[in-house]
């Protein structure tokens, strides 16, 4: 990151890791069989991609890992999302279901036109919709969006991520940690997210990332359910079950 920011173009974190030199590291196996060049494979194949949906050709090193992921420290809402907000839409009016076609704007206000044909007239209008709705111009502004504004929407990319919610009658597994993975593992599971610690329940989320989301959606939920299953073998505790993880899942939507 320190090599990328000092260019004076942005570069891909691939190329970063390749022209400073970062990349070249051992591929003689540890006492534990994974290698240092190992463990940045899996940690770009893994980490990299379920955090933001994209490969190391596709982040930029500059600016692209900014975030932190769960396994990392980060907090995990349980109890239902309305209670992040809950308390800030008090005495405010929402409209839920209320999609917005079209924003008008000049010095004296905003006018928002609503799918259903209706209107709406406010002092202002912060705009938080995902770049996708943005580059797919389901929104019309008049007037048109800056050039500049318009260009950077257009460069800018968006990550891929499938989650795979799974709730079993009993745990299989009995490591607290919070990510799954395995090193050199080329199942189209990522890693899988352990909410057992944090809320008391069998759950685990498998992550698709990437290039590997297109060839899920290829696959009927039974299909990729089983295959899922596979890929958590190596966590199975002989002492809680004799079997592989093969308990029909529900599938948490």
């Amino acid at each position: 990151m320190d090599w990328a920011r000092a260019q004076s173009t942005d570069n891909s974190l691939a190329s970063a890791l390749s022209a400073s030199g970062a990349s070249g590291l051992s591929t003689t196996a540890a006492a534990d069989g994974v290698s240092p060049s190992d463990e940045l494979a899996h940690y770009l194949e893994t980490a990299i991609a379920s955090e933001y949906g994209a490969n190391s050709f596709r982040l930029s090193a500059s600016y692209g890992l900014d975030r932190t992921g769960l396994a990392a420290g980060s907090s995990l809402v349980v109890g239902g999302l309305e209670s992040v907000v809950e308390n800030a839409l008090d005495d405010l009016d929402v409209l839920l279901s209320s999609i917005v076609i079209r924003i008008a704007y000049d010095d004296d206000g905003v006018s928002l036109r609503l799918g259903t044909g209706e209107s709406l007239s406010v002092d202002r209008v912060v705009v938080t919709v995902p770049i996708g709705v943005l580059q797919a111009g389901t929104i019309e502004f008049d007037p048109a969006l800056p050039t500049a504004t318009t260009t950077s929407i257009e460069a800018l990319g968006m990550g891929t991520l499938e989650q795979l919610w799974l709730r079993f009658d009993e745990p299989f597994w009995s490591t607290d940690a919070t990510v799954l993975s395995v090193v050199d593992e080329t199942s189209e599971i990522a890693e899988w997210i352990n909410l057992l610690p944090s809320t008391g329940q069998p759950i685990l989320v498998g992550l698709t990332a990437a290039e590997d989301v297109p060839v899920t959606l290829k696959q009927n939920d039974d299909d990729f359910i089983q295959a899922a299953l596979q890929t958590l073998v190596p966590f199975v505790d002989p002492s809680l079950s004799t079997a592989t993880p093969s308990p029909t899942p529900t599938v948490v939507p």
